[in-house]
């Protein structure tokens, strides 16, 4: 196998991981998906959706290692700085 192939396999192997992830987190994201569309009348795309499931998934990681499985969370809309 040459690098070029090693790379494309690499490629869709992260692919792959990454629609497992939106699936799996898909509950969340069509629910902030519904919410921005009915408030912002926008969707979001689907790099949206795949960094949306790593921050969910990172963070119940995260929750299940430093707090026993316990997740709070504080965001706000007002937290997160717009670049419209």
């Amino acid at each position: 196998m040459n690098l070029n192939e090693a790379l494309q396999s690499r490629l869709k192997s992260l692919h792959q991981q990454r629609a497992q992830l939106v699936e799996a987190w898909s509950p969340y994201i069509n629910a902030v998906e519904a919410y921005l569309k009915e408030k912002q009348n926008r969707t979001l795309t689907q790099f949206d959706k795949h960094n949306m499931a790593v921050c969910l998934e990172n963070a119940t990681v995260n929750a299940a290692l430093q707090n026993k499985g316990q997740l709070f969370e504080a965001t706000t809309e007002t937290d997160v700085a717009s670049n419209n």
